[in-house]
């Protein structure tokens, strides 16, 4: 069983890449869900790689599209670390086309000020979008079930 912890460990925190596994692709599949059927979770892997991001992307989509009605967005952020320029390259557009659909988007950030004030900061520079903040995924959710009860 140690053996497993430790592959799990090392599958967490590696970039997953074009020539990843099927364990890798499934690791990634796991990190999107949808919860209570209008709200669409990300849960930001540890290493984005411009391939990871484009297939959450991929999934969050498909997903979006199979949602009847009006969705909101809970991005949790943290696991997440700062994406690299290429990734950023592919992250911003892929991100501000799904949001732009949704009617809020809730990041979870932990209670890190830094991490707070540079996510406000990439937001107002890159998203045309109501979004809100929060520190916790239990904050997060009623923020959105406040807004989806509007």
């Amino acid at each position: 069983m140690g053996l497993g912890l430790l592959s799990c460990y090392t599958l967490h925190y590696k970039e997953i890449t074009e020539e990843c596994s099927e364990k890798e692709l499934d690791y990634l599949r796991s990190r999107v869900s949808v919860i209570d059927g209008r709200i669409l979770c990300y849960k930001e892997v540890p290493k984005m790689s411009t391939f990871s991001c484009n297939f959450v992307f991929d999934l969050m989509e498909k997903y979006a599209s199979g949602i009847d009605g009006e969705f909101a967005v809970l991005v949790d952020l943290t696991e997440g670390s700062r994406p690299s320029k290429e990734v950023r390259k592919v992250l911003i557009p892929r991100f501000n086309k799904l949001f732009s659909q949704s009617m809020v988007c809730c990041f979870c950030v932990d209670k890190n000020i830094l991490v707070k004030t540079a996510l406000k900061f990439l937001l107002n520079v890159v998203v045309k979008h109501d979004y809100r903040i929060a520190t916790t995924k239990d904050e997060a959710l009623k923020i959105i079930h406040e807004k989806i009860s509007e």
